[in-house]
């Protein structure tokens, strides 16, 4: 039988650290954060991690 996996999308730490300090740092001097380059930036920061898939049905 073939082994399964999937794959699960995250943002890396230091990248969640660095949007919450942007958050912050706009907050502070009354402005807002573009969030269309947020999201490319975030979509360029993506890793994956292999997750395995446990078959209960068998054994």
């Amino acid at each position: 039988m073939a082994k399964t996996f999937q794959l699960q999308a995250y943002l890396p730490w230091w990248f969640v650290l660095y949007l919450r300090a942007c958050y912050v740092f706009a907050w502070m001097i009354g402005m807002e954060v573009d969030t269309d380059i947020v999201s490319a930036q975030a979509e360029k920061a993506i890793r994956f991690r292999k997750v395995e898939v446990i078959d209960e049905g068998n054994g």
